[in-house]
């Protein structure tokens, strides 16, 4: 017995030898393979949230894109490593991400811009790090929390608490420190409950807000429901009246609104234009933004064309005496006598330009939209209406030869019958002027080499001067004044040598133009072409067949 247990013993020993002996051949067989066809010994990586927590506790406070290109690693990977670390509370992340607007370049796309959220991280090692680090939480704290007031009441107790007063939306959002979004979606609901008054400029298909965003009241539950929404009407009133503010368009607004309850009349377009000091684009703008937020404001039109305001609270009798006052002036303003008016004077001045060699017409710059070869002339002395200034038609320049002097003319252009007094304004204005008169020992004269013209239409023939018991007709009387008269006959004779049609006459042309743009490109064509003269006029006649209508409808 004790023989047969020696003898496993010594055949386990031999086994084991052999077992020991194989496996070295083995190893170094493998070994002698895996060096032989280049096979590396395996290395086991090191953990990414390992590398991640190295690089935070070494750099400190980094970002997501940090972390990823310092440790080459893709951007989804380090992201959900980072959350990982924030969940177990390894690392702290900021409570809210920061933007940055980044530019990149696409080649011929050119360069596109985006913005970017931009969250930070911190190794949660006991250090101080700034206040708006927060731990992981499942729970986000917002309204639906017991222990945290939500916005949305938050905005109502506001308006409460501050019931007798207005607010704008984005005063309320400095206030209490929320998003702009936050308001209005929370402002809508209490609208439709019948909690708060909006008010807005007022279009057709909507409400839009002002600069400073929409104009919010509470509306007292306690009191009648018509006397509550007029008490928040006029606390939005108010607070847009005294308000200050930059917005040009409400000041205009405002403005506009001072005017109609002031003068009580109806006023025009190129009056708020002129009292805003604005051009007629804004004027307009500001007009209708009036109407939106004014709903007093009413509109008249006069003749279809000419629009004016005035207010709803103006007495009937008084509106109708506005508007036919206005209809009187826009008649004297615009009609047909004012219109061929225009056309003689630059009637007179194509024919003079044509025929005068060597003339040099002054122009004057004007602020109003005024032709610059109308001259505005200072007066030392007032000349029947006009006190300060007085306009002459144009003033034109001759220089006859190189030492004889320069000839200055004064032209002044009437449609309608001149008379005697005319002509005594007309010389009077240029001896009173600083430009044309000087002082003389026989009182005020022109001064040498001024030559004045009048261009007229008709002179009256039944007016008879008296000059040293002798009656002498207007016209003669312009001559022994040093007077040079224009009449259409001068230069109907100048058309009829150039052989164009006797039918065709200056007094027609004037009054079948629309401006005097028009006539100065009729002369022009004409004088080209003689024998299509007829042609032309009866083209131009053609086309302003409307304003022809207008001026009808005026005298109606």
């Amino acid at each position: 017995m004790r023989a047969k247990n020696e003898e496993k013993t010594v055949i386990s020993t031999i086994l084991q030898d052999n077992a020991k002996t194989s496996s070295k051949r083995l190893d170094s067989s493998c070994g002698l393979l895996a060096r032989g066809v280049g096979f590396e010994p395996r290395v086991k990586p090191e953990l990414l949230s390992k590398r991640v927590m190295a690089f935070l506790v070494s750099k400190g406070v980094s970002s997501l894109r940090d972390v990823y290109d310092a440790l080459e690693e893709e951007p989804n990977r380090v992201d959900e490593c980072l959350r990982r670390l924030w969940k177990r509370g390894f690392i702290l992340r900021t409570r809210e991400s920061s933007f940055d607007f980044e530019t990149s370049h696409k080649g011929r796309a050119g360069i596109t811009g985006y913005t970017r959220a931009i969250n930070h991280y911190g190794v949660n090692n006991g250090n101080e790090l700034p206040a708006n680090f927060v731990k992981y939480d499942e729970r986000k704290k917002d309204g639906r929390s017991r222990d945290v007031e939500s916005k949305a009441y938050g905005i109502l107790n506001y308006l409460i608490n501050n019931k007798e007063k207005a607010f704008y939306s984005n005063d309320i959002v400095k206030e209490l420190k929320v998003k702009s979004c936050d308001i209005m979606a929370n402002v809508r609901r209490f609208e439709k409950k019948g909690l708060v008054y909006v008010r807005g400029y007022q279009t057709h298909d909507g409400r839009s807000p002002f600069r400073k965003g929409f104009l919010l009241t509470f509306i007292d539950q306690d009191k009648p429901r018509d006397t509550a929404i007029r008490e928040a009407f006029e606390r939005t009133d108010k607070m847009l009246l005294e308000n200050p503010t930059s917005n040009t368009i409400h000041e205009r607004v405002r403005l506009i609104r001072d005017q109609l309850l002031t003068t009580n009349e109806i006023l025009s377009l190129s009056y708020f234009k002129s009292i805003l000091h604005c051009d007629v684009d804004s004027a307009k703008r500001a007009l209708r933004r009036a109407r939106q937020l004014y709903s007093d404001i009413e509109q008249a039109k006069i003749f279809d064309r000419f629009t004016y305001y005035y207010l709803k609270s103006m007495k009937p009798e008084d509106l109708k005496a506005n508007i036919e006052m206005k209809k009187n002036y826009i008649r004297v303003r615009f009609g047909r006598d004012n219109r061929i008016g225009h056309n003689w004077e630059a009637c007179a001045e194509w024919f003079i330009d044509k025929f005068t060699e060597g003339a040099e017409f002054v122009s004057q710059n004007h602020r109003k939209n005024m032709d610059s070869r109308r001259i505005t002339l200072h007066l030392l002395k007032q000349v029947g209406d006009r006190k300060q200034n007085a306009e002459v038609d144009r003033v034109w320049k001759v220089t006859p030869g190189l030492f004889s002097p320069t000839v200055t003319y004064v032209l002044e252009c009437k449609w309608s019958i001149v008379t005697r007094k005319t002509l005594d304004d007309f010389l009077d204005v240029l001896k009173w002027s600083t430009d044309f008169g000087v002082d003389t020992e026989s009182g005020r004269e022109l001064k040498k080499g001024v030559v004045p013209v009048f261009a007229a239409g008709t002179y009256n023939p039944r007016e008879k001067v008296l000059v040293n018991a002798e009656k002498i007709t207007v016209a003669q009387h312009a001559n022994r004044m040093n007077i040079k008269l224009l009449r259409p006959a001068d230069f109907n004779e100048k058309l009829r040598d150039h052989g164009i049609d006797k039918r065709l006459t200056t007094q027609r042309m004037c009054r079948i133009c629309r401006d005097e743009r028009e006539i100065r490109e009729l002369l022009n064509s004409i004088w080209k072409e003689p024998q299509k003269a007829q042609e032309h006029l009866t083209q131009i006649s053609q086309m302003n067949d409307n304003v022809f209508l207008f001026e009808k409808l005026l005298n109606t």
